[in-house]
């Protein structure tokens, strides 16, 4: 809900919670999966996105958007990016790794 309400702070601190190694339960896949509905351009919105496609790259919950566009977008608007949803270095470079590699799988398909 905070992400439908624009709480894009507590979005990111929250995501930080996020860990799973094992499949959703349906509840949980159900309310995960309306995250990529929520239709938001907000440069926040796109780190909050960012930062989730990171915490769930190597579970198998796959988030309901396209990492590096997200990521992309999120660069194309990293000065506008509020330092709350800001990502670390770590994360950053984490992250455009993980593009990386989802880029490299779909090429193979």
């Amino acid at each position: 809900l905070r992400f439908y309400h624009r709480d894009y702070a507590d979005v990111f601190r929250l995501a930080g919670t996020i860990g799973t190694d094992m499949e959703l339960t349906p509840e949980e896949s159900q309310i995960f999966n309306k995250l990529g509905y929520i239709v938001d351009s907000h440069p926040n919105a796109h780190a909050c996105r960012a930062k989730i496609s990171l915490l769930v790259a190597d579970s198998p919950v796959h988030p309901g958007w396209y990492a590096p566009q997200e990521t992309a977008y999120m660069l194309q608007k990293l000065n506008e990016v509020n330092v709350a949803c800001r990502l670390t270095q770590n994360e950053e470079r984490r992250l455009l790794y993980v593009c990386d590699m989802t880029m490299r799988k779909m090429d193979v398909i």
